[in-house]
């Protein structure tokens, strides 16, 4: 704790010899246990061999300890090659000359750059002012806004990705429409507004505990995982961060979009004028320019005063509609799309996402135009970073964030499933 600004990598490895240390001594401990068991068997001999032990293990990062996490796996799978191990038959990590058996479980990041910090700031910067930001931050500041390549070839690159690719599941948390001002959804959920890549709706309530997760849990998307591991280094292009965003879709990850609106008591409106900034990012069916050009031409044409009064009454409707915006989600060549929508409150924005879910795959373009930026012109006070994880030091930090309680619960029994599950099966003959 307190040192967060020495550079990923040196974060990364006081992780992974941390994990070591924890994986050691749960093997150390069953190790134990098992020679117990053993010794209540009279005559009954093992040889040493079988004294190997399998380890399950499980990791969620929050914010840079994601990063971190990323990074860590890396390292533990460059240590076993160093040890002259490798994976088994069943994708287990021989660690220790075989004597522990390692095998992945659930990877899970909560609001974690994956995309790093530039270009992806609350409030669009010009890249001077990003330089000078992650330097301020120290080195790993350098790495988030990405004056270092590292965070590029941990997205692309396969000595970090292959690692990953081993977990059973991969999780990312993301806080939509904007309210979380370190980490915005584009980049804790990787999507990019060029990218194509596919993404499913998930609907997995299976208890009323769970539905009541509806108001906080907006979407759950998943990332189909390509065939072959090669194809996720195979797509080249001039933006890195596309290039990014694809590699880690096409990994396989379960991505949950949370809205913490209800929470934060604090909002304001954005005035039309300062819309078209990144801060409210839309797709405009018609912009306001062309409205009044428009209408300018009609006028200059028409000499009748008649006719000049029904044309401003025309552009006085208009330009109302254009507050209340019409945003067409999807390729505009789409014949099965659904009718645009206005976007005045939160329950139109629920409506939004109904139909987004009738059409069950949406692309990556998609899903950031849809859940990265509020869509009924206004602002929420931007705390959910420190909110999604129900962050507490204190019972004034435990009160502010208690809005992700119900989050955490819900990953936290997921993750206890797994766990049970996959516990049992290995017990199965």
């Amino acid at each position: 704790e307190g040192r967060i600004d020495d550079g990923v990598r040196a974060g990364g490895d006081r992780l992974v010899e941390e994990m070591l240390q924890v994986i050691r001594t749960e093997a150390d401990r069953k190790r134990r246990q098992k020679k117990r068991l053993q010794e209540s068997k009279a005559g009954d001999s093992k040889e040493e061999d079988e004294l190997a032990v399998d380890i399950t293990i499980s990791l969620v990062g929050n914010s840079l300890g994601g990063i971190y996490s990323r990074y860590a796996v890396a390292q533990l799978f460059h240590m076993a090659e160093i040890d002259g191990c490798c994976a088994d038959n069943n994708d287990a990590l021989l660690l220790d000359s075989g004597a522990i058996r390692l095998h992945f479980q659930t990877f899970c990041t909560t609001a974690t750059p994956h995309l790093g910090c530039a270009r992806h700031t609350w409030i669009s910067l010009p890249r001077p002012a990003e330089i000078a930001v992650g330097h301020i931050l120290g080195e790993t500041g350098r790495d988030l806004f990405r004056m270092s390549n590292l965070l590029h070839e941990m997205g692309t690159d396969e000595y970090y990705l292959s690692p990953l690719s081993k977990f059973r599941k991969r999780v990312a948390y993301a806080n939509g429409y904007h309210t979380d001002f370190p980490v915005p959804a584009a980049t804790a959920a990787f999507l990019h507004e060029d990218s194509e890549y596919p993404h499913h709706f998930l609907e997995e309530r299976t208890s009323t505990a769970d539905s009541e997760l509806d108001k906080y849990i907006v979407a759950t998307l998943r990332t189909q995982p390509t065939s072959s591991l090669g194809a996720c280094f195979a797509e080249v292009c001039d933006d890195d961060l596309k290039e990014m965003s694809t590699a880690l879709d096409s990994l396989g990850w379960k991505k949950v979009i949370v809205d913490l609106r209800h929470e934060i008591s604090i909002r304001m409106s954005v005035p039309r004028v300062l819309r078209s900034n990144n801060l409210i990012r839309k797709k405009r069916s018609l912009s306001s320019s062309s409205f009044r050009r428009g209408f300018q031409d009609s006028a200059e044409r028409s000499s009748s005063a008649g006719k000049r009064v029904v044309l401003e009454k025309q552009q006085e409707q208009l330009l109302r509609a254009e507050d209340n915006e019409i945003v067409d989600i999807g390729d505009d060549n789409d014949e099965d799309r659904d009718e645009p929508m206005m976007n005045t409150t939160l329950a139109d924005s629920r409506a939004h996402r109904e139909s987004l879910r009738r059409k069950a795959t949406i692309a990556s373009r998609d899903a950031k135009a849809a859940f990265a930026s509020p869509r009924d012109g206004s602002i929420h006070l931007p705390v959910g970073h420190n909110m999604i994880c129900a962050f507490s030091r204190g019972r004034v930090s435990s009160h502010l964030n208690r809005g992700g309680r119900p989050v955490m619960d819900s990953l936290a029994r997921e993750m206890v499933d797994d766990m049970i599950c996959w516990d049992s099966a290995q017990r199965s003959p």
